[in-house]
């Protein structure tokens, strides 16, 4: 490293020669510790529930730290039976809205549901974003899935009549992970 001034080249806290921070950094509450993306490019459809392929994983340093969670979908569903969700591995939906006991059949989901005429949900799509605060309260690797939940066809990077048309349009669905220090 060239720059430095007499033989000191590191800390206890930080080695200049490698560009790294050491353990005995603490960082002010609010600060994004370590961000991982992640992106699905292909096709997917299903008229079951299934995992969509869209998934990150970050290793969260500490159980008291919190993730922010920004994904975002090119989707599209033949009526109003199905939608995605954010979930863990064994399928359990992360933040799910609230059910109201006045409004128990209301669907609590992240993106869905689609209502309209049939050859309206045959030819769109459409691009909704996510975004939520998880607290894993453990450290280590946390994964995040895009989850399928259907009894009809839902798609996402692309829209339900998919034929090969300057129309039917194709997409990339993303997800953002940041460990934020609480």
């Amino acid at each position: 490293m060239s720059g430095y001034i007499g033989s000191k080249r590191s800390s206890s806290l930080v080695s200049f020669d490698e560009g790294t921070i050491g353990s005995g950094v603490v960082f002010p509450a609010g600060t994004v510790i370590k961000t991982v993306y992640s992106y699905f490019d292909d096709h997917f459809s299903t008229t079951t529930d299934a995992d969509s392929g869209l998934s990150g994983t970050i290793n969260v340093s500490s159980s008291s730290n919190d993730v922010l969670i920004i994904c975002s979908l090119h989707w599209a569903a033949n009526d109003n039976s199905a939608y995605f969700s954010l979930c863990l591995p064994d399928n359990t939906i992360i933040n799910r809205p609230n059910q109201y006991s006045t409004f128990d059949l209301q669907g609590r989901y992240h993106w869905g549901s689609v209502y309209g005429g049939s050859s309206n949900l045959t030819y769109n799509s459409r691009r909704d974003t996510f975004s939520t605060v998880y607290s894993p309260n453990a450290s280590g690797n946390l994964t995040i899935k895009v989850r399928a939940f259907c009894t009809t066809q839902i798609v996402m990077n692309r829209n339900i009549n998919n034929t090969n048309r300057s129309q039917d349009p194709t997409g990339i669905s993303t997800m953002i992970l940041m460990e934020i220090q609480r």
